[in-house]
């Protein structure tokens, strides 16, 4: 069964409408970013317990592709179903020159805040599958590989990867959910406290999104 994809979205300027781009598109060297694109998705999953994915020219090539499309068309969407071999596809545009990237997959990363375990697509807080869908394909539990291409145009960069065997498989679990060993432990009894005694007072601070 094929995975639902999503697509990610830098708010730099709208692409609807815009013409196509007559100047030559520049393909970024596979050599020079595809073990930093690769460790920045591995980082995730080891966090979660996660085999890590294994770096595939092949789905690099066909990310490639896909991404001088992008890139020549101006556009932002997905392969055509049938077009992708099967494999799974999460997508990234910003402006160009303007990102590492650390920083684009950190994109897909960011969406795991919103992140709840279930079966898919019932895997957002938000309700919507969409607002995690580059998160839940980077973290899927029977994905293997990965490769990635980054593409750019006189305006903007396009980073495709692709993935396989391709997640985001309705009725199944992201990963498996496993209990951790502090939460299957007891909760300690509260110590008794005076009526007398001071109240303590907790605090926290929120953590700002990127």
């Amino acid at each position: 069964m094929p995975g639902i994809r999503a697509l990610a979205i830098v708010a730099v300027a709208t692409l609807i409408g815009a013409p196509p781009l007559a100047a030559q598109v520049t393909v970024t060297p596979t050599e020079t970013v595809a073990d930093r694109l690769l460790a920045a998705q591995n980082a995730e999953r080891v966090k979660v317990g996660l085999k890590p994915l294994v770096w595939s020219s092949k789905l690099a090539d066909h990310a490639k592709k896909w991404a001088q499309t992008l890139a020549v068309s101006d556009m932002f969407e997905h392969a055509p179903v049938g077009a992708d071999g099967g494999e799974g596809e999460n997508l990234w545009f910003g402006t160009k020159d303007d990102y590492t990237p650390e920083e684009m997959i950190g994109f897909f990363v960011d969406e795991g805040k919103q992140f709840k375990r279930g079966l898919f697509p019932d895997v957002s807080t938000t309700g919507r599958w969409e607002d995690v869908g580059h998160y839940t394909q980077m973290v899927w539990k029977d994905t293997r590989e990965v490769g990635c291409a980054l593409v750019g145009n006189a305006r903007r960069d396009f980073l495709v990867c692709r993935y396989w065997p391709a997640g985001n498989i309705a009725g199944q679990p992201v990963y498996d959910y496993k209990p951790s060993a502090q939460t299957m432990q007891p909760a300690p009894k509260p110590d008794a406290v005076s009526p007398s005694a001071p109240k303590k007072r907790a605090s926290k601070k929120r953590r700002r999104g990127g």
